[in-house]
């Protein structure tokens, strides 16, 4: 476990990427949501869930195309922007922010990712199909494509792994058969692209991120998101889901505002070595 010191350090490095990515999307009039329990922490603390140790952020894939598009791949002076779309060998389908490994080994922080240390997740929000086989069919899909990107992240050193106990199983099996040398990592991430764009974002009853480690749990109905909601995250004003007591409720549980994790839950961390 990061020490409270080093976490509280950490998250001001994040906090201050975050700023700099609102301040390029303000510029440009591109949408963004904060997500999963970065919302969490914009409703219940304004600002981070005490020990969390990362940004979550969404975007309507019209602007995360957007923003792929404009984003320097060096940006502020301690941060870079990586996608698989302009950076080789990214092993990750959607975009990260990262700290310069410069600064990552000055301040004595361990990787979680062959690149460095990741500070943001970027992750496209896409519509859903709207029959309920559909939409079975749509994860099934994005399910089997994960695991498919997935063989090839096996072969890459410092990169925390966030699979559960059946699908590693099932990486590990697949892996020993050789499936991935039949394929790109690259062109199953097109894919990807191409089987979410299918469904725009605002169009259909319900949205979501299949790109997301919550998967289904993570797919809700559109007016959930909406135009979003103002809410605080440290100095600055940010947009969660609009309707985002329901959408805490069902990612945290309905006592999500007053539940305290027990111990073992804090001292989770997607950085390596601690």
């Amino acid at each position: 476990m990061i020490d409270n010191r080093r976490l509280k350090l950490l998250q001001n490095i994040e906090f201050e990427a975050f700023v700099a990515i609102k301040d390029i999307c303000d510029e440009n009039h591109i949408t963004f949501f904060l997500r999963g329990g970065s919302v969490l922490g914009a409703v219940k603390y304004q600002g981070f869930v005490p020990w969390d140790d990362d940004i979550d952020i969404a975007l309507p894939r019209e602007d995360y195309l957007r923003l792929i598009e404009i984003m320097p791949r060096y940006f502020g002076e301690k941060f870079q922007f990586v996608c698989y779309q302009k950076v080789e060998n990214v092993h990750c389908y959607f975009p990260r922010v990262l700290l310069k490994e410069e600064y990552r080994a000055k301040m004595q922080f361990p990787k979680n990712n062959e690149r460095g240390l990741v500070l943001i997740d970027v992750l496209p929000l896409d519509g859903m199909p709207s029959s309920n086989m559909g939409l079975k069919w749509h994860i099934t899909k994005a399910y089997a494509y994960r695991i498919l990107a997935s063989l090839w992240t096996l072969e890459v050193k410092n990169t925390v792994n966030m699979h559960d106990g059946k699908k590693q199983k099932v990486l590990k099996l697949l892996y020993a058969l050789r499936i991935h040398h039949l394929y790109k990592q690259d062109t199953i991430y097109k894919k990807l692209d191409k089987m979410y764009a299918k469904y725009p974002f605002g169009k259909t009853e319900r949205a979501g991120m299949l790109a997301s480690s919550k998967l289904k749990k993570e797919i809700v109905p559109d007016l959930w998101w909406g135009p979003g909601t103002d809410a605080r995250f440290n100095e600055i004003i940010v947009k969660i889901p609009s309707k985002y007591d329901d959408y805490l409720k069902q990612l945290f549980g309905k006592n999500y505002a007053s539940y305290e994790p027990p111990i073992e839950g804090k001292n989770k961390s997607h950085l390596i070595g601690t």
